[in-house]
Formats: C-alpha cells, structure tokens, sequence
C-alpha cells in the first residue's frame, strides 16, 4: 500500500510540473511512442528490405547501465547509406547524423530530457524509404513507472528500468 501511495504522488509532481512549466525547453512528459503513429501518413517505403526489415525501437533508457541507452534501429546497418535526425516536439533539431549507428555516431539522449521526442529516418532517399515516427526517453526508475502507467508497450528489452 506504502509503495502505490508513493507512486500516485510521484506521479502527480510529475504530472504537475510538466502542465505547469511554461520553460519552451522542457520536453513534453507525455509517451507517444507507443501510441499510434500520428506521423504515419508521411512514410514511404519502396525499399527492398530483403536483407531485413528496419524497425525503430521505440523506447530507450540513456541511464549508462549498458542495457538499451541509445536509439537502436533493427537491420539500418544492412543499408548503405542513411540519415536520422531527431527533433523535440516542437521540431527544434537535436540530433543529425548520416549512416546512424556506425563510427559511434549514435543518439543517446545526452542533454535530453526524458519524455518524447520525433524522429525522420531516410534510406537511400526520400522516394525510395522516409520513416517518421517517435522515440520515449525515460532515464529513471520513477520516469519507467510512469510510462509503465501511461502505456501498454511491449518490447523486446529485458531493461529494469521499464521491465
């Protein structure tokens, strides 16, 4: 009973400061990556992807645990060139990179708080395959039971933090 009453007060600050500060740099606290994919209608996909299908993983934890700290994307390496670039919810870049994932150019959430951001992901170019969709970034325990309440996802990561 101890730990639910914590809980509900843990997230009621939360809630409560993110309706509240007005700070144009904070990210909104809101999880949408497991929400249905409002961008969706932007994608295009006339990308063989025989050599594997590429899936965003939509949730990481930038806690430096080892366990699921940057953005991973299944099969991008199978692909010769990429670019991603992740934006805040207000579309301000906060990451740009060309062939993600390899010569350690990876987005790990440095600087970034948790919550929310978008993601563009190109192969190719932007008529052979464009991604747009979003990214959860949650680097605490207390952030992991608040977006274990305000989702129903389910991923293939065995991280403490939100498992």
């Amino acid at each position: 009973m101890k730990n639910r009453i914590v809980f509900f007060i843990s997230l009621i600050l939360l809630v409560n400061y993110s309706c509240n500060n007005n700070d144009s740099d904070t990210e909104q606290k809101t999880f949408l990556c497991c929400a249905e994919n409002q961008l969706q209608s932007k994608n295009i996909n006339n990308l063989n992807q025989t050599a594997g299908k590429i899936n965003v993983i939509s949730v990481f934890t930038p806690n430096e645990d080892g366990i699921n700290d940057c953005l991973m994307v299944e099969n991008l390496y199978k692909y010769s060139f990429n670019s991603l670039t992740i934006y805040d919810l207000n579309d301000k870049i906060l990451f740009t990179t060309e062939n993600y994932g390899k010569n350690s150019n990876s987005f790990c959430g440095d600087n970034i708080k948790s919550g929310t951001v978008k993601y563009k992901l190109v192969v190719e170019n932007e008529q052979t395959f464009v991604e747009y969709g979003y990214v959860c970034i949650v680097k605490t325990e207390e952030e992991g039971k608040v977006f274990r309440a305000e989702t129903e996802c389910t991923f293939p990561l065995d991280d403490p933090i939100i498992f």
